[in-house]
């Protein structure tokens, strides 16, 4: 039951686990990482999926007693290794990482560290966190909290810009398109330019790969990054316009070519006020499944001038009012987000700025 539900959830956890698998830190690999999450999660789907069908049979109290799963550390320990099939150390590694509260961390964090240790015996696992994780997210989140990680994966992060460079090249083959990246004298480095010379079009884009931010002060840090990355398309903007030999010889192209500067960050794209009228913010995924259906990257480039990736009100979302709450003197008016269609670049793209919009 468990193996058959990790590979029902394969296509979820596929999304959450984008960096390589081999990537190791010091007592374990996020490809061992992984592993014993899909374990833990399967357990925890399980166990919600149990609870709510003996809900439906109207067991005692709505089940709510069996909400947590509870279970004794060493019996989690052999579960683990059998359904991850990996070592006992490092199980109990991983393991010990997520436990709350462990190894030092002053603040802990349940969606950091999600398995909460009751006692010297048993240890609790709550689905709901488990199932609703961003596993990677959290983890790298977790590693920089830890002195003896912080720096082991400021040494692999180097890696993200490669891994994002590697994605945009395999992902869209055939499309007569030349990838360039690199320094140049007096301008920042060329994460990656794609150039078409058959329509004389070159689109530069600054990569962007962070930790995705949760609390305030994570998107404050991130939307300057996301801020930089605007300065720094418009640096190669005026350059172009200035025919800055460097940067047209290193692109192969000359004055004639249509030129343009975005933004494309892996996972995060910033709310409205770091949004630019001059170069747009995209992710990744968003403009490689473009890129792939556009006739043409001309096309493309005239897609994001205009801005056609953002949602549109009444085209792709609705704002439908919600429950009033009322606190005291306090009146809280909610509202939702109803999602209209199933184009995917509006759908799994841009909730974020819908939400910061309105």
């Amino acid at each position: 039951m468990v193996s058959d539900t990790i590979t029902y959830l394969k296509p979820q956890t596929d999304r959450m686990f984008l960096l390589p698998n081999k990537w190791k830190f010091s007592r374990y690999t996020l490809g061992d990482f992984r592993k014993v999450f899909e374990a833990i999660c399967a357990i925890a789907n399980i166990h919600w999926n149990a609870r709510h069908l003996a809900e439906a049979m109207r067991c005692e109290n709505n089940g709510y007693l069996d909400s947590i799963y509870v279970l004794d550390r060493n019996e989690l320990v052999r579960r683990v290794i059998r359904y991850s099939g990996l070592q006992d150390e490092k199980v109990r590694s991983i393991l010990d990482d997520l436990t709350y509260g462990n190894r030092g961390i002053k603040h802990p964090d349940p969606a950091l560290q999600p398995l909460i240790k009751l006692n010297s015996d048993f240890y609790a696992i709550v689905p709901s966190i488990w199932m609703c994780s961003a596993a990677e997210r959290n983890l790298t989140a977790l590693l920089n909290k830890l002195p003896s990680e912080k720096e082991i994966y400021r040494k692999l992060v180097s890696e993200k810009e490669d891994l994002m460079r590697e994605r945009f090249k395999t992902g869209l083959p055939n499309k007569g398109f030349r990838f360039i990246s690199g320094r140049i004298n007096n301008l920042p480095d060329i994460d990656l330019a794609i150039v078409n010379d058959s329509e004389k079009v070159c689109l530069l884009l600054e990569l962007k790969w962070f930790i995705a931010p949760t609390v305030a002060r994570e998107q404050i840090e991130k939307s300057e990054e996301i801020q930089k990355g605007v300065r720094q398309s418009l640096r190669f903007k005026q350059a172009f316009a200035n025919n800055h030999r460097q940067l047209l010889d290193k692109l192969k192209i000359d004055s004639s070519y249509l030129f343009d500067g975005i933004v494309v960050s892996e996972n995060w794209i910033g709310y409205a006020n770091v949004q630019s009228p001059e170069v747009p913010v995209i992710r990744a995924e968003h403009l490689i499944e473009k890129l792939k259906k556009a006739a043409s990257l001309q096309s493309t480039m005239e897609w994001l001038r205009k801005r056609e990736y953002l949602p549109k009100e009444g085209e792709h979302f609705k704002k439908v009012d919600g429950n009033t709450i009322k606190i005291g003197n306090w009146s809280l008016k909610l509202h939702q987000i109803e999602l209209l269609g199933h184009e995917r670049f509006f759908l799994c793209n841009t909730v974020a700025l819908i939400a910061s919009f309105c």
